[in-house]
């Protein structure tokens, strides 16, 4: 019989954030971390279930300082989840992903491309870190676009963003219930 490992959510900024708030609601049982740029944002909160680590402007400090914590211990799995197209989540995610490899954890990225309505400039941001990601195994890029089209088009701008958080959650579900397995298909 294998030994359960430790499920770790890693999410970074406003979007993981989000991610980690529907994942108590959920009651999956993990640990949570959140990296973002305003540490205000727990205060809102008032709980004690999300660390947070406020961004600064050193990355490679910030980045070992996770890693370090996220690889202190063998019996973990690692979920990083990010909202690609900004300046900072998706030069995380992929930064952290490269790390985790080299220390051969066992982890997955999952990063989400913009909406159209996002704008041009985040949705090229974003498409540039699938392409630098996207042969990885444990990567999973989600299109947020494709949501629209399922639905025809006739699905309003919360309902899709809450169908994407949606298809996250459910992965992360399906970690957790079943986190012993080493082979889980991110499809």
């Amino acid at each position: 019989m294998l030994n359960k490992k430790e499920l770790y959510i890693v999410g970074f900024g406003k979007f993981g954030n989000t991610i980690l708030r529907k994942t108590l609601d959920s009651r999956i049982n993990a640990k949570r971390l959140c990296v973002i740029r305003n540490s205000s944002m727990n205060d809102d909160f008032g709980d004690d279930f999300i660390k947070f680590i406020d961004l600064n402007n050193d990355y490679d400090y910030l980045l070992s300082n996770i890693a370090g914590k996220l690889t202190s211990t063998e019996n973990k799995k690692i979920i990083l989840i990010a909202g690609l197209g900004g300046n900072t989540s998706g030069y995380m995610l992929e930064q952290l992903t490269m790390k985790l490899i080299e220390l051969q954890y066992d982890f997955y990225s999952i990063g989400t491309i913009p909406f159209n309505f996002e704008g041009s400039k985040k949705k090229n941001k974003a498409n540039h870190t699938v392409v630098r990601l996207q042969s990885l195994p444990n990567f999973k890029a989600i299109d947020s676009n494709l949501i629209k089209e399922v639905h025809s088009g006739k699905i309003g701008i919360a309902e899709a963003f809450n169908f994407v958080d949606n298809i996250i959650l459910e992965f992360i579900s399906n970690i957790s219930e079943e986190n012993h397995s080493n082979n889980m298909s991110l499809n």
